[in-house]
């Protein structure tokens, strides 16, 4: 059975329908998430008391890159469909290898500097600007 890993913002869930998309098509999946910003109750608190409002943030963004590969390399997937790419480094796509990379841009490429940064480690990319090649 095939295997994909799914990473994308909480948004409205749609990581959640991508999976089950996936599922329906057969495959084994995982999924994993990520907040936009600071909305989970712990980490409001420790975001408001932080000194370092952006160090806080940015180990934030660390820690989920960490916990992608974490998944990736317990999982190996066969493929890696990534939606927005808010918050997934480059380094940690770069980490991704012998599987295909899908990214799918649901706003502006060149408004998302990751997901522009990483376009050149995806195998394919899906974006809704006519003009982006």
């Amino acid at each position: 059975m095939k295997k994909v890993l799914i990473i994308g913002p909480e948004f409205y869930n749609y990581y959640l329908s991508v999976e089950r998309a996936f599922k329906n098509l057969g495959f084994e999946t995982r999924a994993i998430s990520y907040l936009t910003d600071v909305s989970s109750g712990r980490d409001r608190i420790a975001y408001n008391l932080s000194r370092d409002k952006g160090a806080f943030v940015e180990k934030q963004k660390h820690r989920f890159n960490d916990e992608v590969i974490r998944l990736y390399e317990s999982f190996k997937p066969d493929l890696v469909f990534i939606n927005q790419a808010s918050e997934v480094y480059k380094e940690t796509v770069e980490k991704m290898i012998g599987c295909q990379k899908v990214l799918w841009m649901m706003d502006s490429i060149f408004r998302n500097k990751r997901g522009y940064a990483i376009r050149s480690s995806i195998d394919y990319l899906f974006v809704f600007e006519k003009t982006f090649q």
